[in-house]
């Protein structure tokens, strides 16, 4: 999936209980641990229809809209 910032996604159901189905991304962030036994991961921060800002991974994502 290619999401960025500004990029409007739609939720999974079991993610979206109370905050809407749809979200706006505010930015992505990139954690990298270096190394043989490293690991890259992402966490978003989405604005939901009812204005809480949330911190979510790529996981909770269905679809980029």
């Amino acid at each position: 999936m290619k999401a960025k910032a500004g990029d409007v996604i739609k939720l999974k159901a079991k993610y979206f209980d109370g905050c809407g189905s749809f979200a706006l991304i505010l930015s992505i962030n990139k954690i990298e641990l270096p190394g043989d036994g490293g690991w890259v991961s992402f966490d978003y921060s989405i604005l939901t229809k009812n204005g809480q800002i949330m911190h979510i991974s790529e996981a909770c994502i269905e679809q980029v809209l």
